[in-house]
């Protein structure tokens, strides 16, 4: 034990990181569902590298965590409105324009819009909160978000989990690489947002 003077190591050791690691996917889908404009799959693909065998796992709680977050934009909507706007408005990479073209795809394609939502480079809380607006109903919003999150997440986890097993030899000799699969993950998510309109 810690307290009496020895070392955490071995299994305890690395089951606490994966407690930790678990905590801080949860924590960071929460924040992007709610408010972070960083997706969560930036942390999703360096631990699905670093744990291949456990991305479906990992899935499962980005997923979660992405529920919980969207709450925030669903309940704002609802009960105050212009704080939820003001919030909206004030996230990295969300513009009126996005808000606007939220809307127009949620006119045109309904609940099909959030199966497209995480390939269209829009933050997903301006769809939960355009359509919390538009009444949407919350089981339909929350049961279709899975399904898109699920795929994009599945994607990302499956592929980075490959490279995990791939190069195992090579990441676990220099632990960099995790830091150089991040940085790479999330400059093409920071530069895509950039780019889209």
């Amino acid at each position: 034990m810690l307290y009496s003077g020895e070392f955490i190591t071995g299994p305890t050791l690395a089951k606490q990181n994966a407690s930790l690691t678990s905590l801080s996917l949860f924590l960071w889908a929460i924040a992007e569902g709610a408010f972070f404009f960083v997706l969560p799959d930036a942390l999703l693909a360096p631990l699905a590298a670093k744990y291949p065998h456990n991305w479906f796992k990992l899935v499962g709680i980005c997923i979660s965590g992405t529920l919980v977050g969207s709450l925030v934009p669903f309940l704002l909507a609802k009960y105050d409105p212009a704080a939820g706007y003001y919030l909206l408005q004030n996230i990295a990479f969300v513009s009126q324009a996005k808000i606007d073209r939220v809307a127009s795809t949620l006119n045109d394609l309904g609940y099909l819009s959030f199966l497209l939502q995480p390939f269209s480079l829009i933050p997903l809380k301006a769809f939960v909160f355009e359509a919390s607006k538009a009444n949407y109903s919350p089981y339909a919003i929350f049961s279709i978000i899975v399904l898109g999150r699920a795929l994009r997440n599945l994607i990302v986890a499956f592929v980075a989990s490959r490279i995990g097993l791939k190069f195992a030899t090579q990441l676990q000799s220099n632990r960099t690489g995790y830091l150089a699969i991040w940085i790479f993950f999330c400059a093409c998510l920071v530069g895509s947002a950039m780019l889209a309109p």
